[in-house]
């Protein structure tokens, strides 16, 4: 059996979340987004036997697929790419995305064919290490993961910049709506503990990368599950809308956010790390004054918890509505504190660094 892997890590969002989906940042200038790889992947694992298949295509080709995450597993069995696709499971979605777009390769007259013509048969896992609906950016995560697999499977070469806006396209395919860019940054560089810095300007994004302060984040920083999954597409789906329609209120609060995120990207570049709270607070804050339903109250209830045990401040992660909170102790004695908090109440800890 020949083996491959290709892992990515997910991401925290620390400012700037919005500003990275078109057209929004053609509303407001100088849109930057900050965010951070952190050890937390994903993963596609593929193999397949040399044997050669005695048959045309892909027909009767035995494919096994299985998709695992913290909370979730799947595994089943198809005869061919046609009864993947036609299967209604949730858990193949992303990867129907991916085949309906490389069918192309798939193709009798395509030399890439004999992938499928000559193996015997074939083993796809599926794997993330976030929980559904984190907010960590899991899904875009996996869907650079599978890029890359389809791209060596059929000796493809993309720029990181192709290889961005493909899945870009393919999870808007998915979300029925337009998606951000800054998800697939960590993912394409595949390092973890890495700050980028991101800017959407009028050909593709570019980035900038820098190591994450680790020691900082070691003494002062946990994320925590909040374990109430998000849908990052609905929500910004309803903020887009607004934004489209010139809402004054959403356009005021997108040029705010644009403000903090300019005054951290000046932070990062001068390493002022102990004033990082602050802009991750203010960030919070925007979001929960102008955007309805950013905290449920299950939510805010935790972050309070978190701020009366030793908290400076307590960011979510993603879109709102549920997902991961980046919480940051006062001191490092607070922060074993407040993982003792977190084990008393069984509240899962995704990342302590």
């Amino acid at each position: 059996m020949e083996k491959n892997k290709v892992c990515t890590p997910t991401r925290i969002d620390i400012v700037g979340g919005l500003l990275d989906i078109w057209p929004i940042y053609t509303f407001i200038e100088d849109c930057f987004i900050v965010n951070f790889s952190i050890p937390v992947f994903t993963s596609v694992e593929w193999s397949q036997e040399k044997s050669v298949y005695e048959g045309k295509g892909e027909q009767n080709l035995p494919i096994q697929i299985k998709v695992s995450s913290p909370t979730h597993n799947y595994q089943s069995s198809f005869s061919n790419i046609k009864n993947i696709l036609k299967d209604p499971k949730q858990e193949l979605s992303l990867l129907q995305a991916h085949l309906k777009y490389w069918m192309n390769f798939f193709k009798e007259d395509n030399k890439n064919n004999s992938f499928f013509i000559e193996k015997k048969s074939f083993s796809l896992h599926l794997s993330s290490e976030s929980p559904i609906g984190a907010g960590l950016g899991g899904s875009s995560s996996l869907c650079v993961s599978l890029s890359k697999m389809f791209c060596s499977l059929f000796d493809q070469s993309l720029t990181a910049s192709e290889l961005l806006l493909l899945c870009r396209d393919i999870e808007a395919s998915l979300l029925h709506a337009p998606a951000g860019i800054q998800d697939y940054v960590p993912a394409i560089e595949s390092e973890e503990n890495k700050l980028y810095i991101i800017q959407n300007t009028p050909f593709a994004p570019e980035w900038e990368k820098q190591k994450v302060p680790l020691d900082f984040f070691k003494d002062h920083f946990l994320l925590i599950d909040t374990e109430r999954s998000h849908h990052s597409g609905n929500s910004n789906w309803e903020i887009l809308k607004k934004a489209v329609e010139q809402d004054q209120d959403i356009l005021k609060a997108l040029h705010l956010l644009r403000d903090n995120a300019l005054n951290v990207v000046h932070l990062c570049k001068e390493q002022r790390w102990d004033d990082l709270p602050i802009y991750l607070e203010k960030e919070n804050n925007l979001r929960q004054k102008y955007f309805s339903n950013w905290s449920p109250s299950s939510v805010s209830s935790l972050m309070d918890l978190m701020k009366k045990e030793g908290a400076g401040t307590v960011k979510l992660c993603g879109a709102g509505g549920g997902g991961s909170l980046l919480v940051f102790a006062k001191s490092k004695a607070h922060k074993g504190s407040l993982k003792k908090v977190c084990q008393k109440n069984k509240i899962p800890i995704i990342v302590e660094w």
